[in-house]
């Protein structure tokens, strides 16, 4: 892995990363899966970036190389505890174990807030790519606090309505409809078999949501190839039954240009 790879980090109170470089992530995934021009795939281990957003992109490059030892050193004992309850560590080693050719890109950071000067908290995802096109990409919100000056994560939330949308695009990538119909409507599932059937879906990026108690929307691009990389903008509706999240509605346009 001797190609430096590197992503910028924009950090703007509440500001969404810029839709370039998305597209620029995506456009590297999607010529790794498609044309694979590269043998090894970059990292960023040199990439250059500055704490707190250091730590986190630590905790995946751990993530990757398996050095589970380092990963207690990057919480707070009290989260650190949480986090092993909650089988995160485990979900961690079991991605690694089924696909061990993944590699760790970036942390892409969709908000950030800085509190105080020892504590900020940011929303991201992280991007991997993997020769097996898996993901175990998991939008999260994170806190930060400085700590014997190191930033340390002090509490880890998932988002699942975003990481959904993102799972239902995945299974709608491999034609996998009976999976994918496990998320969404009996209507919303003919019209998404109807909308695909002649386009190859490559990847979706969130780029924005908004959560409550029962309903959410998450909107993002579409990366697709119709023989050329194509890149459409997606609107996701969902409502909570039951403590259970489904895609009830999807705008998108798909109408060739």
């Amino acid at each position: 892995m001797n190609l430096q790879l590197q992503v910028g980090v924009y950090m703007r109170n509440y500001k969404l990363i810029p839709y370039t470089l998305l597209v620029s992530i995506s456009v590297f995934s999607l010529f790794y899966f498609i044309a694979k021009p590269l043998e090894n795939i970059p990292a960023v281990e040199n990439a250059v970036l500055k704490p707190p957003v250091e730590t986190v992109s630590n905790l995946y490059r751990s993530i990757e190389l398996g050095e589970w030892e380092k990963i207690s050193d990057l919480f707070i004992q009290s989260e650190w505890q949480k986090i092993n309850e909650q089988g995160y560590l485990k979900k961690w080693e079991v991605s690694m174990e089924r696909d061990s050719s993944l590699d760790f890109v970036s942390f892409v950071i969709l908000e950030l807030k800085e509190e105080d000067k020892k504590h900020i908290s940011l929303v991201g995802r992280a991007v991997w790519v993997s020769e097996k096109n898996m993901y175990p990409d998991e939008t999260q919100q994170i806190k930060l606090q400085l700590l014997d000056g190191s930033w340390v994560i002090s509490e880890m939330k998932l988002i699942p309505a975003v990481d959904m949308v993102s799972e239902f695009f995945s299974l709608v990538s491999t034609s996998n409809w009976e999976a994918a119909g496990k998320y969404v409507t009996k209507d919303i599932l003919s019209l998404s078999q109807i909308q695909y059937s002649s386009v190859q879906l490559v990847n979706f990026i969130p780029e924005d949501f908004a959560v409550k108690e029962t309903m959410a929307w998450v909107s993002g691009k579409l990366v697709i190839n119709q023989g050329h990389l194509r890149v459409v903008s997606v609107d996701v509706q969902l409502t909570k039954t039951n403590g259970k999240w489904q895609i009830n509605q999807i705008i998108s346009d798909l109408s060739p240009k």
